[in-house]
């Protein structure tokens, strides 16, 4: 996990215990150059469970949150799957305790301050919970998945406090079926409106992307969206709906996508477990143009 603070320093989360020969507990701040920030405390003390951070959010005022599937911090069982450092030192934030029972996938910050957490947890949400400012869990939004594992893998906050859900389940509060996607509103109830009468990915989506002009990236495991041939990397407009403009040829990935990130020209770069791209021999990273064809010169 990777983020990018304002000072142009940048934050590093994983399963490492040392840096440049340097220990390391799990996340660290290292300069522009690669330098380990030695004024960053991190996780100090010993933590329990099956280590990993999965996921880091900075906010607005600097402060990093920490999601993975650590099940204490410092010795403290308080501090469990989700934990926030403080801004500039990253010294465990005391104050900060969030009630999620399992492993954060993902989390984010909305643009009123809310935090939204993705994860395998069931408690007090099953997959994706909305808490406040210390980490207390926002009872008046109800977001609830359900299926067999109802795991959230990524979060992308929209307009007007509403919420794009992906990851593994196949219902929503209410019995409503979704393909692995779904949208909330701002009370936590399902949004209809999204990707109305569509069947939605027929896999698991494990990322999800803003794009800058609204539209929504998503890869995984899955070959059809809407039931329009899509292996593994689609895009879908900002109501759910495919975008039909981006069209992979040959399948798409022959494998499952991972991972995203936006390039230059608007340019998407999808990373993952595969073996061809557009019927392309690329192992594992490959670049789309906006229509779905491949860039030759990556």
């Amino acid at each position: 996990a990777l983020g990018l603070h304002a000072d142009g320093n940048i934050v590093v989360g994983g399963t490492f215990t040392t840096y440049n020969g340097a220990t390391a507990n799990r996340v660290i701040r290292i300069t522009g150059n690669g330098t380990l920030d030695s004024s960053f405390t991190g996780f100090t003390g010993n933590i329990t469970g099956n280590f990993t951070v999965n996921t880091l959010a900075i906010q607005g005022d600097g402060r990093l949150l920490v999601g993975g599937n650590f099940t204490s911090v410092n010795n403290d069982p308080n501090y469990r799957y989700l934990a926030r450092l403080s801004y500039p030192g990253g010294a465990l934030d005391a104050s900060f305790i969030s009630p999620v029972n399992s492993t954060v996938l993902t989390v984010t910050q909305q643009s009123t301050g809310a935090l939204l957490a993705g994860g395998t947890f069931n408690s007090p949400n099953v997959g994706v919970v909305r808490l406040g400012a210390t980490g207390s869990w926002d009872s008046s939004a109800i977001h609830t998945l359900r299926s067999a594992t109802g795991v959230v893998s990524a979060v992308i906050p929209q307009a007007g406090g509403k919420t794009v859900v992906v990851g593994n389940f196949d219902r929503s509060r209410g019995g409503v079926v979704v393909g692995n996607i779904a949208r909330f509103n701002g009370d936590g109830t399902v949004d209809p409106t999204f990707n109305a009468g569509g069947a939605g990915a027929n896999g698991v989506i494990y990322a999800a992307l803003a794009l800058p002009d609204g539209r929504i990236a998503i890869a995984g495991s899955f070959t059809a969206y809407n039931g329009s041939l899509r292996g593994g990397i689609a895009v879908i407009n900002a109501d759910g709906s495919l975008h039909a403009p981006f069209t992979p040829t040959a399948g798409g990935l022959a494998g499952v996508g991972y991972s995203m990130a936006v390039l230059s020209g608007g340019r998407l770069a999808a990373g993952g477990s595969f073996s061809t791209a557009n019927g392309i021999a690329l192992r594992n990273v490959a670049v789309f143009h906006l229509d779905g064809s491949l860039d030759p010169t990556f």
